[in-house]
């Protein structure tokens, strides 16, 4: 998999450096290379990122060339860093399976039955489920600042003892996803904010001058006015520091945001530059995601605990005696860039304000309950409850149920109870914004015109970003919707459609015969399976949309010719691996379309850019004009409901839907067409194109799907973003 590149002993590198990228022609290091690590996919990394366990790259290659590895890390005998979450797990990681040690295996499934004793609740979890309605009808450059390093990563060759099994119960887990460190800074299970965008599977931040130049203007905590919140945030990503202050287009060094802790009772006292008023923070709402940016900000330490003080006990200190409510995510510098809300009336004896404590991570890990993905350390009952303790969301990425008050996405990730409702889209299936909720609104003061609402600007940003229509179907085409018929035992014929049911279905004909499908993305672009591709030549092929009967035509069918063939570079015709094809429609005569906008039958579906957007259980349609029982082809278009299935894939680029029984699947004569599946607000993706059959419906043979997602990226280099939805 990797071109490696043998170094002799006196090499004044490590093995991490091995993976050929990084050499001239003679195999020694390259002085002209500014990047400290180049990835196998050329993507770019810090030397102190590889061999810790972490795939940065993406493809593994920071991992694959290590003669010892960092801490947390467990090195495996052919010179492979896994994570030490992997150690001893019951899954073998490294290639010589020496991850698994039967001893310490022993030792660690023993301890896991202990655990899973004290663990396990007494009562099951009572999540806040999110309220689901009625079903309803530039790649970032490389860093450029220095040449390669001599490495000083300090590197152990003795793998570190795995003393206690990892802790899963009925909320947090399961195992295989907690392995993979999930972050809220990878783009595979969270939006990317919009002065971030989504590059390889990870938010990275993006330029200022990126940010589209809409809302009001922001002040710095130097005094330095920006256009809008996004340029300021976008700077503050780059530089890693606080740099948002407050919002407004008179800035002044001598009037910034500031936090301050007061008293023994480290009471947390915020300076609003709007009106040059310093606050007290209430107690309501407050909690280790805000604690956390508190200690961030003032002591660069982390958050003990998130305490709250009795007014009465600090009245005498010379405290203000208002108090404001803060809502953070746990990524903020400050709480600048939090949701600052209330209506400032005076305290009474009686209010609750926030206290912090603040401490160096110094715990023992081998006692740590849950490791965070940054190494910090939190207790299993902080997991899964919506409230980012670890500081970088990890805690609460691979969630079963949710605890307390935290609400359940589909994806398995918990947000906060006030993300919901609040008009800003944090499940990847949107289900947190199908309901409104009447949260407090932005900070009020009589006779001051003052904003402070972050997430107001980031709606506005979002909704503008968000724009393309893809993946709802037009109720004006008639018969548009999902009919509502009883599925047939098999599918392998299928039931009829209505005529422009699915307006995202297209028919790929070659010599006057409809040979295969395809999915409509939008614009000039139809994505289809390679194996549908008989040669890149596009002369012969001829594209139809809304096409109901095989070879007859109906008022709403459009004939579109192909401009261009692009078959996936990995696809392999023997092994029928990488199935998936992109094709260039022809535009109109004097026209910039390729098919006339007035078509009310024709509409895109939309790409997914994750794998976690859809689980197993999920029902998806597809849709085609394949064999029936009887063996002969359809017709007209068929349809028919499938079951996304688990553990049934020969490799990660491919899944399974239907059932194990063989009543449901897709047949000879369906490859290349969609496999779609509806999120909870209502959008459709293409979540899979039918691979190449050879047999349907038979027992213990499910339907094999090329997974659109896995090759997001490539779709939307190819098509130049013209399909992307999110996380631009």
């Amino acid at each position: 998999m990797y071109n490696l590149t043998k170094l002799e002993l006196d090499s004044p590198i490590t093995l991490a450096k091995c993976y050929s990228g990084n050499l001239d022609s003679q195999g020694h290091v390259s002085a002209q290379k500014t990047c400290e690590f180049q990835c196998g996919n050329k993507k770019c990394v810090e030397l102190k990122n590889t061999c810790d366990g972490i795939d940065h790259c993406g493809d593994g290659s920071d991992e694959m060339c290590c003669r010892g590895c960092q801490a947390g890390a467990f090195h495996c005998k052919s010179n492979m860093c896994i994570s030490s979450l992997a150690h001893n797990d019951g899954v073998p990681d490294c290639l010589d399976k020496d991850d698994e040690d039967a001893e310490e295996k022993k030792d660690a499934e023993e301890k896991k039955s202990d655990l899973e004793t004290w663990t396990k609740p007494e009562d099951p979890p009572k999540t806040k489920p999110i309220p689901t309605p009625a079903p309803i009808p530039t790649s970032t450059p490389h860093p450029t600042t220095q040449a390669p390093a001599l490495t000083t990563i300090p590197i152990t060759t003795t793998p570190i003892p795995t003393t206690k099994a990892i802790l899963t119960d009925l909320y947090l887990g399961p195992l295989q996803c907690m392995k993979q460190k999930f972050t809220q800074r990878l783009c595979l299970k969270a939006f990317c904010p919009p002065w971030m965008r989504c590059v390889d599977g990870t938010c990275v931040c993006k330029v200022p001058y990126m940010c589209k130049r809409l809302g009001q203007g922001a002040c710095d905590h130097k005094g330095r006015r920006y256009f809008n919140h996004c340029q300021a945030m976008a700077a503050s990503c780059r530089s890693k520091t606080k740099v948002f202050s407050h919002f407004g287009d008179q800035c002044s060094a001598d009037n910034v945001f500031s936090t301050s802790l007061k008293t023994d009772k480290q009471v947390v006292e915020v300076f609003l530059p709007n009106i040059s008023e310093s606050v007290l923070v209430c107690a309501k709402d407050w909690d280790m995601a805000a604690a956390n940016v508190v200690c961030r900000d003032t002591r660069s330490e982390k958050a003990r605990s998130a305490a709250s003080v009795v007014f009465s006990e600090v009245e005498r200190a010379g405290l203000p005696n208002v108090c404001v409510r803060m809502q953070c995510t746990g990524h903020e510098y400050s709480l600048a860039e939090c949701n600052i809300y209330g209506h400032m009336k005076p305290l009474t004896p009686n209010d609750h304000v926030a206290s912090v404590h603040c401490g160096t991570d110094d715990e023992d890990v081998s006692d740590c309950e849950f490791i965070c993905a940054n190494g910090q350390c939190v207790e299993l009952n902080d997991t899964c409850d919506g409230i980012n303790h670890c500081g970088d969301g990890s805690d609460e990425m691979c969630c079963k149920a949710c605890r307390h008050y935290g609400s359940h996405c589909q994806s398995n990730v918990c947000i906060p109870f006030h993300a919901v409702g609040d008009g800003i889209r944090d499940c990847l299936g949107g289900e947190d914004d199908l309901i409104k909720m009447n949260f407090p609104t932005e900070l009020e003061l009589t006779g001051a015109n003052l904003r402070y609402a972050s997430s107001s600007e980031i709606k506005a940003l979002r909704d503008f970003l968000e724009v393309l229509e893809c993946g709802v179907p037009n109720p004006a085409a008639g018969n548009s919707q999902v009919m509502k018929r009883r599925r047939k035992k098999r599918i392998v014929g299928g039931v009829p459609t209505e005529t422009t049911q699915i307006q995202w279905q297209v028919a790929s004909q070659e010599k006057g015969q409809i040979q295969c499908g395809g999915a409509y993305l939008g614009g000039c672009w139809v994505l289809t399976a390679a194996n549908c591709i008989s040669r890149a030549e596009p002369e012969g092929y001829v594209l139809k949309f809304s096409q109901w009967h095989r070879r007859n035509a109906q008022p709403t069918t459009d004939v579109v010719a192909l401009e261009q063939v692009f078959i996936h570079p990995g696809y392999n015709p023997s092994t029928h691996s990488n199935d998936i094809a992109l094709l260039r429609l022809k535009k109109l005569w004097g026209r910039t379309e390729c098919l006339s906008p007035r078509n009310p039958a024709v509409r895109p579906v939309c790409v997914p850019w994750s794998t976690h957007q859809f689980q197993p259980g999920h029902v998806c349609s597809i849709s085609g004009w394949g064999r029936r029982e009887d063996g002969r082809f359809s017709d007209v278009l068929h349809w028919a409901n499938v079951t996304l299935l688990d553990n049934c894939q020969p490799s990660h680029t491919v899944m399974c839907a239907g059932d194990v029984d063989g009543h449901v699947d897709s047949c000879q004569g369906d490859s290349g067409g969609p496999l779609v599946c509806k999120d909870p607000s209502g959008v459709s993706y293409v979540w899979g194109v039918v691979g190449h059959r050879n047999r349907c419906g038979e027992r213990g043979s499910p339907g094999v799907y090329t997974q659109v997602a896995h090759y997001y990226d490539w779709i939307r280099t190819i098509t130049k973003n013209a399909v992307a939805k999110y996380n631009q």
